[in-house]
């Protein structure tokens, strides 16, 4: 994974643009700029062999030529499934309005794209790395790094104890400071470097040459087994968001999924029908008499802008409240910004369902923080009153936190699915652009 996350940086810091045959087409034959979603790992690795040889030695650049074939058709021999597999949003379809952009970590992606590839009927088979693009590439090494390393890491950052503190810094902070810097450096670092080679004009090609590039991949596809069906009937629901022509799960109101609901639940087991109707007009009938104001949702964190970012990053070192606590308070400040109509009272019948899971994940956090400081304040004045029956030592700051583990499922659950609701919407929401609203 490493391997490839590497060769994808020597792209952005080497390679002149590739083009996907030996001379480029004439500009006025249609050409147009492509990203690392229109370009294959071989014409990755020739460009980034072709840039690279005329600076070196002749000691380096013979081998490095001669090795260049053998590379070559290793890759034709190796083929991976497309169940292993995550893809940047424009490598399946996203547009400018898709809101995926915006709303989505390594996990959502992987299964935004497995949701979609499963749609298109391309989920039962596999892909040879001579036709995997660059994007397919670089997200699924993203993804494997982020669930082997990132993950663990931020945990187990949260749950060392403090081990023999100083003036509130100890051996624990030495431990856990390199492990939380290191998981969030290199995420930030490889976000954007996907982002960067999505976006970046790495080819001048024709459409054909685009399109043979994702005909290739369809070619390899073999069906040798069934796709689970709830997998299967869960994507033929859905599909890829887009602000224009399709509106995201995520902006559909709390009323209408429960609607839904009720009525699969209906067609699925007709003989609990009519229980399924009552507690359908008993939670219906809650969501309109119960009402909130959006005003106390804080504004999602991947809506910040640049400044509130920062802000946010800044002031989740503050002692005590840094995090959950100041990221709320940034978020307060961001939405009290916002259009009117963000910040109205409505029934929750009406409220969005990212709201909702927006304000879910805002209060989990903050609740843990605060359960956090009061139990790590209580603990060790314990400890301190134990310490004379225990040579001096309180105890309290050898106990591993398990505020890690409490947490993970709102960082790597509910704000995962949240993104996954943001960037799909329901397959009978479509609508083509040539077709009225």
């Amino acid at each position: 994974m490493l391997t490839i996350l590497l060769l994808a940086a020597s792209v952005v810091v080497f390679v002149r643009p590739i083009t996907g045959e030996a001379a480029p087409p004439p500009r006025d034959a249609g050409v147009k700029c492509v990203g690392s979603s229109d370009v294959t790992l071989p014409e990755t690795y020739d460009a980034i062999v072709e840039s690279l040889a005329p600076s070196l030695p002749p000691a380096a650049r013979t081998p490095m030529l001669d090795s260049r074939r053998d590379v070559l058709k290793r890759l034709t021999q190796i083929g991976v499934a497309s169940t292993t597999i995550s893809d940047h949003p424009y490598g399946i379809g996203a547009t400018a309005d898709s809101p995926m952009l915006q709303y989505r970590n390594p996990l959502s992606t992987f299964i935004v794209t497995q949701l979609i590839r499963t749609r298109e009927g391309k989920a039962a088979g596999g892909i040879r790395l001579d036709h995997m693009t660059l994007s397919q590439a670089v997200e699924t090494a993203y993804f494997y790094i982020y669930v082997t390393f990132i993950v663990p890491a931020s945990i187990i950052s949260q749950t060392v104890p403090p081990l023999f503190p100083v003036n509130g810094i100890g051996l624990g902070t030495l431990i856990s400071l390199p492990l939380s810097l290191g998981s969030t450096g290199m995420g930030l670092v490889l976000g954007s470097l996907s982002n960067g080679l999505a976006n970046a004009c790495l080819a001048r090609k024709t459409q054909r040459q685009i399109d043979e590039v994702h005909s290739d991949q369809d070619a390899d596809l073999r069906f040798t087994r069934q796709v689970p069906s709830m997998l299967d009937g869960l994507a033929a629901q859905v599909r890829l968001a887009d602000k224009q022509k399709c509106p995201s799960i995520g902006v559909q109101p709390l009323s209408r999924i429960v609607a839904r609901t009720s009525d699969n639940l209906r067609r699925s087991d007709p003989r609990s029908a009519a229980r399924v109707t009552d507690a359908e007009r008993r939670i219906q009938s809650a969501l309109r008499t119960t009402r909130i104001n959006r005003a106390i949702i804080p504004t999602d964190q991947a809506e910040f802008t640049t400044v509130e970012t920062v802000l946010s990053t800044i002031l989740s070192f503050v002692p005590s409240v840094g995090g959950p606590i100041t990221n709320a308070i940034v978020g307060l400040g961001a939405k009290a910004a916002e259009p009117a109509d963000r910040r109205n009272v409505v029934p929750l019948a009406d409220l969005p369902v990212a709201d909702a899971l927006t304000g879910i994940g805002y209060g989990y956090a903050v609740t843990t923080q605060m359960l956090k400081f009061v139990t790590g304040n209580v603990g060790s004045g314990i400890g301190a009153a134990l310490s004379p029956a225990t040579g001096g030592l309180n105890v309290w700051n050898l106990v591993p936190s398990p505020w890690g583990l409490i947490n993970a499922p709102n960082t790597y659950g509910i704000t995962t699915y949240n993104n996954v609701l943001r960037s799909l919407c329901f397959a009978e929401d479509y609508r083509p652009s040539s077709s009225p609203r």
